[in-house]
């Protein structure tokens, strides 16, 4: 029985030292899973005050970027007001520069029709390149084409008299080439009765390109048609005053013929007057 009891004392003291070292042990285990959920605890504090911060600072920035964007936004709208006042500015002085000078151009034409109405020229401009030809003030009674006439003189040459077309063809010819400054022509046109009508045509090459090609030509078409006729009524006159001198030299020509055939002459005398006397005429 002895023996019983002190082995059942030896397995009781074993037995409370394994249950102290399992308190101790779980005690410990204790403290380590506090410390760990401290510790936790502490991060979790950590994280939310960094949460916090961070959600600070996220405020900060947004407020920043919310300033930086209204400030660009002021900017960006000041420069819209100012581009948009430059803008219609610099649109509303072109507007007027070019009002302006559509009335210039407008004032010019206006005038260049007086004028033209005036001294009764018709004004032509020759486009070569599109073979195109616009005519201000035209003759009604003339029948030179109109628009499209191509890049030479062949599509006005059934209406110019052919005694005229060649001169008028060199003389076009001759300054398109550069030959000479501008040319000036009278010629013959058609006019819708058939007749002949003379125009006095002044044209120069107003544009030419880098090799020196004419590009364009203006001039001018004039009705000389009375200065012909008058020439021709002067040159009639001039004809006939001529024949009318040439007449009355023949004519003092035989009367002097028949003077000198004639033995007596006039003289006067300074005393007795008028007297007769007998002379031998001699001409020389």
């Amino acid at each position: 029985m002895t023996g019983i009891r002190v082995q059942s004392l030896e397995y009781l003291k074993a037995h409370n030292e394994l249950k102290s070292k399992w308190d101790t042990i779980n005690n410990q285990y204790q403290i380590s899973a506090l410390s760990i959920e401290f510790g936790v605890a502490e991060q979790k504090r950590e994280i939310a005050n960094l949460t916090q911060q961070n959600q600070i600072k996220d405020l900060e920035i947004k407020q920043q970027a919310t300033r930086q964007l209204f400030i660009f936004i002021s900017l960006l709208l000041v420069f819209s007001i100012l581009f948009f006042a430059y803008f219609w500015r610099s649109k509303n002085k072109q507007f007027k520069v070019k009002q302006a000078a559509l009335k210039l151009v407008s004032d010019a034409k206006e005038r260049l029709a007086f004028a033209l109405w005036g001294s009764g020229d018709e004004l032509w401009d020759w486009d070569l390149q599109a073979g195109v030809i616009t005519r201000e003030n035209q003759a009604r009674d003339l029948r030179l084409p109109n628009e499209y006439i191509g890049t030479d003189l062949e599509k006005i040459k059934s209406v110019v008299h052919p005694d005229d077309f060649a001169h008028l063809q060199e003389c076009f010819s001759q300054h398109l080439q550069g030959k000479i400054e501008f040319y000036e022509v009278s010629y013959r046109v058609m006019t819708q009765t058939g007749d002949w009508l003379w125009v006095l045509d002044r044209g120069k090459v107003t544009a030419r390109d880098e090799d020196g090609a004419a590009l364009r030509v203006s001039g001018t078409i004039k009705d000389i048609s009375q200065i012909k006729a008058s020439e021709l009524v002067l040159a009639e006159l001039n004809a006939t005053l001529e024949q009318r001198v040439e007449e009355r030299t023949i004519s003092l020509q035989q009367s002097r013929n028949e003077l000198a055939m004639n033995p007596v002459f006039v003289t006067r005398s300074a005393k007795n007057g008028i007297a007769w006397a007998p002379c031998y005429w001699c001409i020389s």
